[in-house]
């Protein structure tokens, strides 16, 4: 008994995402068991103790002389005069002594944000789970493995507001892109966050995550930090009350072509049946170009027919974005008239758009610098990465030779090509800006960079140099220093945030106030360039 009560509370810890409740005001609704009771105050709470009869308050004041106790009859709460107000209401084996547990919802409601109920009978939490839903609450039970243990009948809630304004964190999503070094990047959070990563990937290679499958598992599991995973098809702006920073490691499509096919071949006795629907049926015999011709000439829409990557960014944001315009235009675009050519000649751009919005976009080939980079860019968001030095995982060998055939002399290598013309371009395209902006990805970087072209201004002519291209350069730094303070002023000046912090519900990381000061002093970046003196270059 002592470790399911001991639980009880471990849970609402996880709940609130929190290790300790220092400084939290609690209200004890019907009193807990002496051990709950006392893990509360350990924990640093300052307890508030509601009893239902003068018996209960007299063992309740001796067991704890130091608390507030007072006598409140549960089942009409408002007959006392003037309610405190409490971070937390915790009621728990509680609501099967109230006839109609709606007058004490509505008064906890109304004295503190967060609420945590439950244990005894199922019905009972599940009628006032629905109450509380229709009283705007986000409603998040206590996850348990046996779903008829008293434990499964708990649940966390909290106002909808208040939810979002304490709870309005960011999350590392990892969109693992299949052949993409993902498991080197995957193994790398999963050390860096430890039991706050979570791995969620399928044996099904066709099975989509849908977003509000990811809302759900990060309101069930709010301490979560970073996710990996194949499956995410569609990328929204939030994630309920998260918000998502997006990162993909992109890689040379042939050598992700090449890396699939070894791999297949190598692990053929592990593959699923859903796995096998996508490659031949004597696979594990054939040699790597044989494999190849027949991925790119099979009839079926098997992986890596064709541009593998551009398709898995992108084929489920375009269906999206076509249902949209179809409830928009009220039905009157079909889907059917859509074709796979039409398809096929925004692919690119669509892609392209879609990486545009992602927080971050490496590449295989420039695996150390790509994570070096990658990590200075998480540390303004609070995400510490380990640097430690990595060894690739999940990496197929190939033979000397053994792809030889891959160019366009060969048949098979000229249709392999031919079938990643889409892909090449995607990677070009990302390859030019991750070669040419090395040293602007950091805001560092970004003022460094800044400061240079503020100082070339000046001297341009002495150098050789027109002034006009030194001013582009320029305008180009401060504008991407205007992107970096959005996004992160988006995060660490948002309300949301800065109530989490006041309320103490998200500890306030102590760099946070000396990185505002720095971009709220810095000079602004819509500001003129600099003028030359006499002596300089004459004035824009």
């Amino acid at each position: 008994m002592a470790d399911y009560e001991s639980s009880r509370i471990e849970a609402l810890l996880t709940l609130l995402n929190r290790r300790s409740l220092e400084g939290q005001r609690v209200l004890e609704a019907g009193r807990l068991s002496m051990s709950e009771s006392r893990r509360l105050e350990a924990l640093g709470a300052v307890v508030t103790t509601y009893e239902s009869s003068e018996e209960a308050v007299a063992k309740s004041k001796a067991a704890f002389p130091h608390r507030e106790c007072r006598r409140v009859d549960l089942s009409c709460p408002w007959s006392q005069s003037a309610p405190d107000r409490f971070d937390i209401v915790i009621a728990l084996d509680v609501l099967d002594r109230l006839e109609d547990p709606a007058p004490f919802l509505t008064f906890a409601r109304q004295i503190a944000p967060v609420l945590y109920l439950g244990g005894g009978r199922g019905d009972a939490v599940q009628s006032a789970a629905a109450l509380l839903e229709k009283m705007d609450y986000i409603v998040t039970p206590v996850p348990d493995e046996d779903p008829d243990a008293e434990s499964a009948n708990l649940l966390l809630a909290t106002q909808r507001r208040q939810d979002q304004e304490s709870f309005f964190t960011p999350v590392l999503i990892h969109v693992h892109i299949p052949k993409c070094a993902g498991s080197t990047l995957k193994r790398l959070l999963s050390l860096s966050f430890g039991d706050r990563h979570i791995d969620v990937y399928d044996q099904n290679p066709d099975f989509v995550l849908e977003p509000d499958e990811l809302v759900r598992l990060l309101q069930n599991q709010p301490q979560i930090v970073s996710i990996a995973t194949h499956s995410l098809r569609t990328f929204p702006p939030l994630l309920g009350n998260r918000v998502p920073l997006y990162v993909t490691l992109l890689r040379d499509p042939r050598a992700q072509f090449l890396s699939y096919v070894t791999y297949v071949k190598g692990a053929w006795a592990q593959l699923s049946e859903n796995h096998r629907r996508h490659v031949p049926p004597d696979g594990d015999t054939m040699s790597l170009r044989d494999f190849a011709r027949w991925l790119v000439t099979s009839d079926e829409n098997v992986h890596f027919k064709s541009d593998f990557t551009v398709n898995f960014l992108t084929e489920n944001v375009f269906r999206d974005a076509l249902r949209a315009l179809s409830r928009r235009l009220d039905g009157n675009v079909a889907f059917e008239a859509v074709t796979r050519e039409v398809y096929r000649e925004v692919a690119l751009d669509l892609a392209v758009s879609v990486l545009d919005d992602f927080f971050y976009v490496g590449l295989v080939e420039e695996m150390e610098t790509s994570l070096s980079l990658l990590r200075q860019k998480l540390e303004p968001y609070g995400f510490a990465l380990k640097t430690e030095l990595f060894r690739r995982e999940n990496v197929s060998v190939r033979a000397p030779g053994e792809t030889a055939w891959l160019n366009e002399d060969d048949d098979v290598g000229r249709l392999v090509l031919q079938s990643l013309k889409t892909d090449i371009q995607l990677y070009d395209r990302f390859k030019e800006r991750f070669t040419g902006r090395l040293s602007r990805t950091s805001p560092a970087g970004a003022r460094t960079r800044r400061h240079h072209y503020e100082k070339l201004v000046t001297a341009a002519p002495q150098y050789g140099l027109r002034e006009k291209d030194a001013r582009l350069e320029l305008a180009e730094a401060r504008r991407e220093i205007r992107l970096l303070q959005k996004h992160l002023k988006n995060i660490f000046s948002s309300r949301y945030l800065k109530m989490g912090w006041k309320t103490g519900i998200v500890k306030k990381p102590r760099w946070v106030d000396g990185f505002l000061h720095e971009l709220e002093h810095e000079a602004s970046p819509e500001d003129d360039p600099p003028r030359a003196d006499q002596s300089g270059v004459k004035e824009a």
